[in-house]
């Protein structure tokens, strides 16, 4: 069995009143001490792999650990976030009168970003790499740092419920979640959703 520490990135100030997205962002003096006690934490100090979403907030989420622990992180495309096309860099209150942007938020597992991807694209993606990884490292322990979404769409997966819950998974800044992968592909969460 395969066990995933999936962690989201630290906090970041331009994520506050803004989509992210796929654009760049550093994180925040906040972020950057959430970081460091992550690295300071009762995270194994000895895994198989350290993989990361190529975006500089999970990058610098995860220095201090590669730091303290000589792991470095390998950037894996699958564990990007969400290619929100032309939502990204908006602030929410842009997006609040924007009847697909309502859609998004109520029926996520059938919404598509204006030119980017779905729900469910991510989530198939995320998951498929997770099992690949598992194949290759069958008892390792690999820490996985990516975004909130796609957190948000493991839990969804291994607990059979579907990408409209999204609200029933909370994912804070530099939260840490268990993930099991065996043998023939079943996932387990670590995780409760709220009532």
């Amino acid at each position: 069995m395969t066990i995933y520490l999936l962690m989201r990135h630290a906090a970041y100030d331009f994520g506050v009143r803004h989509l992210a997205g796929r654009s760049e962002w550093s994180l925040s003096a906040d972020g950057q001490a959430q970081a460091n006690a992550l690295a300071h934490s009762g995270l194994p100090r000895r895994v198989t792999l350290v993989h990361s979403s190529p975006r500089a907030r999970c990058l610098q989420t995860i220095a201090p650990y590669s730091a303290a622990t000589g792991q470095p992180a390998a950037v894996r495309q699958a564990l990007d976030e969400v290619d929100f096309g032309n939502w990204t860099g908006l602030e929410y209150s842009a997006l609040e009168n924007d009847p697909d942007w309502r859609n998004w938020n109520e029926r996520r597992g059938q919404a598509r970003a204006p030119a980017g991807e779905s729900m469910s694209e991510a989530q198939a993606r995320i998951v498929r790499h997770l099992k690949a990884t598992s194949r290759e490292h069958p008892s390792g322990t690999i820490v996985v740092v990516t975004h909130a979404e796609l957190i948000r769409a493991v839990v969804l997966h291994c607990l059979s419920l579907p990408l409209n819950s999204w609200q029933s998974v909370d994912v804070p800044y530099a939260s840490v979640r268990t993930v099991a992968v065996g043998s023939s592909g079943q996932m387990i969460v670590d995780q409760k959703v709220a009532a």
